[in-house]
């Protein structure tokens, strides 16, 4: 009943089911995304040491490879290698912790954009930003990069989206991802 409760499941007359998102849903999830990441990504450049820089140096350059290849699976794997590997480096453990929660939501955005090519050069750009503001170990770029990085994400699913944009908050057919 606790994931009922905290939304990861909906309860049927024949069991339980992933909810549907609503252009709501996804309106809230990018305005919990622009409130928490920045502020992980600020910390996470502050704390982030040589074995987190080069594993983020080596996830970028998976990216870029997987881009130019137009191999969206490791792309996708690359990506995420990138984001685990920052938020790893958060030492706010509620902070981390509220982020996780919001993962199976995240999905969602990043199973839609991280496939599609032309976007993977956006993200690609993106990584590449936040990447040079955790080696100069400035958080301020690093909040502000990922400010632009989310903002950019919200933009391109959208644009990718245009069920969201039509219905405004009759559920669409984009399932909640469970967590995995």
């Amino acid at each position: 009943m606790q994931l009922v409760h905290e939304g990861y499941l909906v309860g049927t007359t024949r069991g339980f089911t992933l909810p549907t998102l609503t252009a709501t849903d996804v309106a809230n999830i990018f305005e919990v995304r622009r409130l928490l990441e920045p502020r992980a990504a600020a910390h996470a450049a502050r704390t982030l040491d040589a074995v987190g820089l080069k594993t983020l140096a080596a996830a970028l350059q998976e990216a870029e490879a997987a881009a130019v290849a137009g191999d969206a699976d490791s792309f996708f794997q690359a990506n995420s290698a990138f984001r685990n590997c920052w938020l790893g480096a958060v030492e706010n453990d509620r902070l981390s912790q509220t982020i996780a929660r919001f993962a199976d939501h995240v999905l969602v955005v990043r199973l839609k954009t991280l496939s599609h090519q032309p976007t993977q050069a956006v993200i690609v750009a993106g990584m590449r930003a936040i990447y040079d503001a955790f080696v100069k170990r400035d958080a301020v770029a690093a909040y502000d990069r990922m400010t632009h990085f989310i903002q950019n994400a919200e933009e391109r699913f959208m644009k990718l989206s245009p069920p969201l944009q039509q219905f405004n908050d009759e559920a669409v057919s984009i399932p909640r991802q469970g967590k995995s």
